[in-house]
């Protein structure tokens, strides 16, 4: 299914075939995670043809998968670690970085780059393919559309992986990554990466496992919102380390703070301070506090979650990927929703378990409570349902078991019928049931010859007059009794 090949120059050697024959790995895996650099970690044998050919950091690794022709990992070897177990077994180890870490070999300098966001990394790039050796090159793949100007600040301090994930990640909020394919090597930016797949994660299908956990420690019950910094608050008077006012509520006569009860209520109070740059007036805070409100969020939500990759079987669409979108469908911890791969591990000798990180999804405090309250519920119904499966389920397996032991019967016959066709004399059989039946047809005419005679004797029996042997009989005894003397005489 899988093929991992070591180039080292111009020579490539094959270190893991799909078929397992003459080049195996004893243990390989694949970590990705959003917008970092992927890993790779293989051992092998000293009886692999790549043991003593890898070199680190010069050493490309790429992971292919056979069937699809994808290229799940390309990157290049770092680390080898030497072992030796108690039986005195040599094993090697290997760890491997993915392409966005070639990123770290280069550093610019101090720069100012004022463009939109496709052309400061295009000029990124640039610059970093005209320092590294060939197959280190990475080409511009999909990019931002946005034609906002940004001025991008580079330094000594940091090398360009460092300055382009701050750019991309941090600054812009976007999602990044380098993806390799029969065309080269590209590196992606966009505002979301991935797209929503048609391969579903259900409950009784190919979900395995699954986690959840809710983190609502960021949420705030009690807002202090606040606005602009006030003007002369920037005046040549007002030390660098003193602090500025800024415009508040309290500046409308009203409290500093805005409570929620609904929240107060569940959590108590947790007093915490958004700033609003925008807000000019009093008035203009309360109106982006009471939005924020409305839309706060900080309940993170991170699911982790086991589950097969059927498309290894042709039983689903295609496989995991991180970026993209899955339906997660889990009636016992009412989970029915499009969610996204954030995390992924493959491990390449057991590839049909898959480990996946969903999130990080963020709901509302309310939901969040809602969900709670009616948690009970649902499992009741859910235990109800679990219940009433159990009770087919021990049916079934009694029907089955019944058929079985039926089926292992029949089968003991037939064992048997066939050890004795294989020991008996089919010809002495055959000529028995021939004397047998000329017996029978002798005894049939014998049968037939008695009834004819008995015929004759009945016949005989009777007299002239048509009385027969019996009746003469009757007749004699009335006689007899009619002869007697009477009693008393």
């Amino acid at each position: 299914m899988y093929q991992v090949t070591a180039i080292t120059g111009d020579r490539s050697i094959v270190i893991m075939r799909p078929d397992g024959l003459n080049a195996m790995l004893t243990g390989a895996s694949i970590k990705e995670e959003l917008n970092t650099i992927p890993s790779f970690s293989f051992s092998m044998l000293p009886n692999n043809p790549g043991y003593n050919q890898i070199m680190p950091l010069v050493t490309q690794v790429i992971v292919k998968r056979i069937d699809t022709g994808d290229i799940l990992f390309d990157g290049r070897v770092l680390v080898p670690t030497n072992d030796m177990d108690e039986s005195g077994a040599l094993t090697r180890d290997y760890t491997c970085e993915g392409a966005l870490g070639y990123l770290h070999d280069v550093v610019l300098g101090y720069q100012t780059i004022i463009g939109n966001p496709a052309a400061i990394i295009r000029q990124l790039i640039d610059q970093f393919n005209s320092q590294v050796e060939p197959f280190k090159q990475i080409k511009l793949g999909v990019m931002p559309e946005s034609p906002n100007i940004r001025t991008l600040k580079t330094s000594a301090e940091k090398d360009l992986y460092d300055t382009l994930h701050d750019f991309v990640v941090t600054t812009l909020g976007y999602d990044m990554r380098a993806r390799s394919d029969t065309e080269g090597r590209f590196l992606d930016v966009k505002s979301q990466l991935g797209d929503v797949s048609p391969t579903i994660i259900k409950l009784g299908i190919n979900l395995k496992s699954m986690s959840i956990e809710e983190d609502p420690t960021s949420i705030i019950t009690r807002l202090v919102p606040l606005g602009a910094v006030k003007e002369g608050a920037n005046d040549a008077t007002t030390g660098a380390d003193e602090v500025q006012p800024r415009v508040n509520l309290t500046d409308a006569g009203k409290p500093l703070f805005i409570d929620i009860p609904d929240l107060i209520s569940i959590y108590g109070v947790q007093s915490g301070v958004q700033v609003f740059d925008d807000a000019k007036t009093a008035i203009d805070v309360e109106m982006a506090a009471r939005s924020w409100i409305s839309g706060q969020r900080p309940v993170l939500r991170k699911f982790s979650i086991s589950a097969l990759d059927l498309s290894l079987i042709g039983k689903a669409p295609e496989d995991f990927r991180v970026y993209n979108f899955y339906r997660v469908v889990n009636p016992a911890t009412q989970t029915d929703e499009v969610m996204r791969v954030i995390g992924e591990t493959l491990d390449l000798i057991k590839p049909q378990n898959a480990e996946l990180t969903i999130g990080n999804k963020f709901k509302s405090a309310i939901d969040f409570a809602t969900e709670n309250l009616n948690a009970g519920q649902s499992i009741g119904s859910l235990r109800t349902n679990l219940k009433q499966q159990n009770i087919r389920i021990v049916a079934a397996n009694k029907t089955a078991k019944a058929a079985q032991e039926t089926v292992i019967k029949v089968q003991a016959t037939v064992v048997e019928l066939q050890e004795s066709l294989e020991k008996a004399d089919l010809n002495g059989i055959n000529h028995s049931l021939t004397a047998m039946n000329s017996q029978l047809s002798s005894l049939f005419s014998n049968i037939g010859e008695i009834g004819v005679q008995l015929s004759k004797v009945q016949a005989a029996q009777k007299t002239p007059s048509g009385a027969t042997l019996a009746t003469i009989e009757e007749r004699v005894k009335k006689l007899e009794d009619a002869a007697k003397p009477a009693e008393g005489d």
